[in-house]
């Protein structure tokens, strides 16, 4: 993939959550309430379980330092 920021190479890769298995967004402005967990709020839902961890596939760009992944959030 063509990094988006500087249209060098990306690395192709997984990004791997370990513990409960699963993976979860929150916006830097956005506070997370109780309510907002038990429902489920900001949760990553496109991951793939493997061995009780989380994974989504991911690019890489070692340049720009920044991942790129598609992402179904909840």
């Amino acid at each position: 993939m063509i990094c988006p920021y500087c249209s060098g190479m990306m690395k192709k890769g997984k990004l791997i959550s370990e513990g409960r298995g699963l993976m979860r967004f929150n916006a830097d402005n956005q506070r997370q309430d109780l309510f907002g967990a038990i429902a489920g709020k900001g949760i990553v839902r496109n991951v793939k379980m493997t061995n009780g961890r989380a994974e989504l596939d991911a690019f890489y760009c070692e340049r720009c330092k920044k991942l790129v992944a598609d992402v179904n959030l909840a």
